[in-house]
């Protein structure tokens, strides 16, 4: 997929073309295999291929997070094709799909806000376990030691108890402290999704001010 993505940021859309139809279905990001080929085929003016690719995409993958620029890719063909009508109907399931744009510094800003304290629960998470492994450590010495340093007079039995209840302790925190790195990753990777994604809308909005445009022009 990768050099089919080369071929097509170097103009080689038949080539491109060629290797992305070669990739099985059961590929695990076919979807954006469809749309890698309805691009290359719009390149080529396939627009056959452009509507088999991407109508596929569109009733197999209702789920697909892109599926607005999919919708954008078959406005264009049915663009070109001068079927107006049809592109129009496109570029309202973008507009139906996305709401309007809305000012994403306050959620930016958000996101942010909880993204420190995040990074702080993880310090505190953190500083936490040390203290439990130094208990713990302390734990297994006094149970190694039998008992024998005199400020401390605990049954070795109660010490394996509480050491096993520490290791115990530990596992659910070590676990807990994953589960905290994963929901930072995740919002540092919203983050860069809003701030990269393309505002389909706005295209869309384009698309059927042409085909509009189009449409009254006399034949």
């Amino acid at each position: 997929m990768t050099t089919g993505y080369i071929y097509f940021e170097l103009s080689s859309h038949q080539k491109a073309l060629k290797l992305l139809r070669a990739i099985p279905s059961e590929f695990y990001d076919y979807p954006e295999v469809l749309l890698a080929i309805g691009w290359s085929a719009l390149k080529l003016q396939d627009y056959q291929a452009v509507l088999s690719a991407l109508r596929r995409l569109v009733i197999n993958y209702p789920n697909y997070f892109n599926l607005e620029e999919a919708h954008f890719v078959i406005g264009q063909c049915y663009l070109k094709l001068g079927y107006y009508d049809f592109a129009i109907k496109e570029y309202n399931e973008i507009t139906k799909k996305k709401p309007k744009p809305i000012d994403y510094s306050a959620r930016l800003e958000q996101t942010n806000q909880e993204l420190a304290i995040q990074g702080k629960l993880l310090e505190e998470l953190s500083s936490e376990l040390i203290v439990l492994e130094a208990r713990l450590l302390l734990e297994k010495t006094l149970t190694a030691s039998n008992g024998s340093i005199d400020f401390v007079s605990v049954d070795e039995r109660e010490m394996q108890k509480k050491s096993q209840a520490l290791n115990e302790t530990l596992v659910q925190e070590r676990q807990n402290l994953d589960i905290l790195k994963n929901a930072l990753l995740d919002l540092k990777k919203q983050i860069e999704k809003d701030q990269t994604y393309k505002d389909w809308r706005a295209y869309a909005d384009y698309g059927k001010a042409r085909a509009l445009f189009l449409k009254s022009v006399p034949q």
